[in-house]
């Protein structure tokens, strides 16, 4: 995520002023995502997201379901030689 100029945005605590993407009043204090070099920053509605991977987790699965039985697996390692 980069300002039009190029440098990374930072999350900071805005300066008041307006947001460059919707040019809302942004208040002092307001969590945004900046750049200083350039006094350029994106409000809470406009800055980028990044997505955290979620959780897997097996809470609520029935793992017998999901494996095959043992007998399967078996078979399937077993190799004939020709």
């Amino acid at each position: 995520n980069y300002c039009p100029g190029g440098h990374p945005l930072t999350p900071s605590a805005a300066e008041a002023g307006r947001c460059d993407g919707c040019q809302k009043c942004v208040e002092v204090g307001e969590q945004v995502m900046d750049c200083r070099a350039c006094n350029w920053y994106l409000c809470r509605a406009c800055r980028p997201v990044e997505r955290q991977p979620e959780a897997v987790t097996t809470e609520g699965v029935d793992l017998q379901a999901v494996r095959p039985p043992a007998e399967d697996l078996e078979r399937s390692l077993v190799t004939t030689s020709t």
